[in-house]
């Protein structure tokens, strides 16, 4: 299972960058207690990271076994997932109480431009900061390039995304602008939240993790089953920003509730 954080409580320092803009460390681990623990682990301030929450502190969760007394919010365009369907009635059986919504229509448009655009300017700062100076590579432009004397070696799968970075002639005022929209977009979509003062939505996988990323809304996925041919399927957790002890609660009464996890066979 993994987490992923509101952009803030986690430094991003040292981390290879896709995106200034949604990166976020985050703690995957074996079960939602071992989740925080390594999540208070690696809490801090960092300086050098302009996100960095200057007056964040160890997250205390309280751990019970039950749903009751949550407000849950499930995604009616899911509820076709065999899977899905039957996990919110085990919620719903547990105490939950269970609103179905169908959000809003959003556009969004513009998040290849957010990633490609970010990178093109966030990779080489990183390159700039942390890699040794007989490094050549100082740009996305320079790793296609490098790329291409040995494209079956290097590249063998091509390498249209970086391709598309290099094309990508978005100014950095026109990404701001992007960026506004994908979020005021993001947060529409999941506005239930606020309006219904749910506890958090539910998603599958990581079918709304874009949204969730542009709107800076922390995501939980745990083991929720396996399909036909062994294929595992997660369900996701989506709370407002900095409601990571309420997710992790969360997450642990869905883990206690189904112990859906199967050991690996070659681990056992």
């Amino acid at each position: 299972m993994g987490l992923k954080p509101t952009i803030g409580v986690l430094s991003r320092t040292g981390i290879v960058p896709i995106s200034s803009t949604l990166d976020t460390p985050g703690p995957m681990t074996k079960n939602v207690i071992d989740n925080l623990i390594l999540l208070n682990s690696i809490l801090g301030y960092d300086k050098e990271d302009s996100k960095s929450i200057l007056d964040i502190s160890k997250i205390e969760v309280e751990f019970k076994n039950s749903f009751k007394g949550k407000k849950i919010g499930v995604l009616k365009s899911l509820l076709t997932d065999s899977i899905y369907a039957f996990t919110i009635e085990k919620i719903k059986t547990d105490g939950a109480e269970i609103v179905e919504i169908t959000p809003p229509e959003i556009s969004f448009d513009g998040f290849l431009t957010l990633l490609n655009i970010d990178m093109k300017h966030d990779l080489p700062k990183y390159l700039s900061e942390n890699a040794d100076t007989s490094i050549s590579i100082k740009s996305v432009k320079d790793v296609v390039g490098f790329n291409k004397k040995d494209s079956l070696l290097r590249a063998p799968y091509g390498q249209q995304l970086f391709e598309g970075i290099v094309k990508d002639s978005t100014t950095l005022e026109q990404l701001e602008i992007v960026k506004a929209n994908l979020k005021s977009e993001g947060e529409k979509y999941l506005q239930a939240l606020k309006n219904e003062e749910l506890d958090a939505i539910l998603s599958i996988n990581n079918y709304h993790s874009g949204i969730a990323a542009v709107s800076k809304h922390p995501t939980l996925t745990v083991p929720m089953g396996y399909k036909k041919f062994g294929e595992p399927i997660s369900l996701t957790f989506i709370g407002v920003p900095f409601s990571e002890r309420k997710l992790l609660e969360i997450g642990y009464a869905f883990e206690q509730l189904t112990k859906a996890r199967k050991m690996p066979k070659n681990y056992q």
